[in-house]
């Protein structure tokens, strides 16, 4: 069923929505709208930024990484065995996107049905405990990529 709004009902809802995220997080904003789709269709892009932004997740610092040799040196210092695995999962999965959540380096990278997550100074995490652990539930990091994220 599809339910059409007047743009004031649309942007009413909009604004109580983006009350929900500004006082419960944005965990609270996924739950209430239904979805992560669904609370982008509603609050829109430009609010939904200023909603990652307030959770900690800068998306002006996405950077796509092709090489081992993207990846920040004092990396290798804090996972041993990346720089040995970098290239396999590169060539098998392709890029890998580093971002910055919180006070945190994060690589992720899509691998099909799953996403691989490895936070700075932590390790491997599945991408439920991620999100959890972030207060991003129901986040879906890929779309958040194809809509800020620009190729140099």
């Amino acid at each position: 069923m599809k339910i059409i709004l007047t743009e004031s009902q649309n942007e009413s809802l909009k604004n109580k929505l983006m009350n929900v995220i500004n006082s419960a997080g944005f965990e609270m904003g996924v739950t209430v709208s239904g979805s992560f789709n669904n609370l982008l269709n509603i609050i829109g892009k430009d609010s939904l930024y200023d909603a990652l932004v307030q959770s900690g997740f800068d998306t002006n610092k996405i950077e796509m990484i092709t090489s081992k040799y993207d990846i920040p040196s004092d990396w290798y210092s804090n996972i041993s065995n990346l720089k040995n695995t970098l290239n396999i999962l590169l060539n098998k999965w392709g890029p890998m996107y580093l971002l910055k959540i919180q006070v945190h380096r994060i690589l992720f990278q899509p691998q099909g049905d799953t996403n691989l997550w490895i936070v700075e100074h932590i390790g491997s995490m599945p991408e439920e405990e991620f999100l959890k652990t972030f207060s991003l539930t129901g986040l879906d990091v890929n779309k958040v990529i194809d809509i800020y994220f620009e190729e140099e």
